[in-house]
């Protein structure tokens, strides 16, 4: 279960726009600097797939909503969600992600407080559009910033 507040005064007509789009993700994770794409048409999966470090150009990860497969040089591994550690990249995406799909307790916040399984979380808006722009977990040493989006119609 994850907590939520929200930062009002920041902007009063922001709807967090958190499914429907693909974007870059730049990832900074425990000192380690992932670049990826995030797919989130969907609004039950979402998948990231990585172009660095190039040690891991290629690797795929998409969530269900109940498993995660990961894919990389021909290979693919399917875990349950009891299986994935809570710290997965693509669970903490997903999970945040996922707190803010509650719109109407967030009509017009630019930030996002909550709390999830990895701890504190913080994700910001962008004011006009509602799209993601930065994600935080601190407590786990987790920070995205988003970018170069496509947004389905």
């Amino acid at each position: 279960m994850c907590l939520l507040c929200v930062c009002t005064a920041c902007s009063p007509s922001v709807t967090p726009v958190v499914d429907g789009f693909r974007c870059q993700a730049h990832i900074m994770y425990d000192g380690t600097e992932y670049v990826g794409t995030l797919d989130r048409t969907d609004p039950t999966a979402a998948e990231l797939t990585l172009s660095e470090p190039l040690t891991m150009n290629g690797l795929s990860m998409r969530w269900d909503g109940t498993a995660v497969s990961v894919r990389y040089l021909g290979m693919e591994l399917t875990l349950r969600e009891e299986e994935l550690p809570i710290g997965a990249v693509i669970r903490v995406l997903c999970d945040t992600l996922d707190q803010a799909v509650i719109k109407e307790q967030f009509q017009g916040a630019s930030r996002i407080e909550g709390e999830c399984a990895c701890g504190p979380f913080a994700l910001t808006l962008d004011e006009a559009s509602g799209l993601p722009l930065r994600l935080e977990v601190p407590t786990i040493g987790f920070e995205v910033t988003f970018s170069s989006w496509e947004v389905s119609a």
